[in-house]
């Protein structure tokens, strides 16, 4: 695959699937790995396998998502507590609203609690610790994912 359709599917068509995906994509990474497919600029049909696409064009989303939610939950934790982006998260995370079924899991498990602070709620340290495992795990089957992925493209 020429160098200059990679530049366009990152500079286009994944700029646009990847909008705000730091917060929504991380269960629905197949999903997103099907743009792969159906992006006119590969010319590919529908019956190809997204394995071959994946290993043909290198272009993996998976780690740019993972990534980015890192990246998010790091600056999340770093902002104020009154912060509105911060304490929203907090909320969706109390009120169990959230897309993700691990941070439902966990909301149920009584893992995520939160005690009244000056702007809202706030996590406490069990709060933190909870998702801090929860993304960590979900991390390291993602880096795994990709290693298993990498081996897989250079054996053949």
């Amino acid at each position: 695959m020429p160098s200059s359709w990679k530049t366009l599917f990152s500079a286009v068509i994944a700029s646009n699937a990847l909008y705000a995906a730091e917060a929504w994509s991380f269960y629905h990474c197949e999903l997103l790995e099907r743009v792969q497919v159906t992006a006119a600029l590969l010319g590919l049909g529908w019956s190809t396998p997204y394995y071959l696409v994946r290993a043909s064009t290198r272009t993996h989303l998976k780690p740019h998502i993972g990534k980015g939610m890192f990246r998010w939950f790091l600056k999340l934790q770093s902002m104020g507590k009154e912060r509105l982006p911060r304490s929203g998260f907090y909320m969706l995370l109390e009120l169990g609203s959230s897309l993700t079924p691990a941070v439902q899991a966990a909301a149920r498990s009584g893992g995520l609690r939160g005690t009244p602070g000056t702007a809202g709620l706030c996590p406490t340290k069990t709060t933190a610790r909870t998702l801090w495992r929860t993304l960590r795990s979900a991390w390291r089957t993602l880096r795994a994912r990709v290693n298993l992925l990498s081996t897989e493209s250079q054996e053949t």
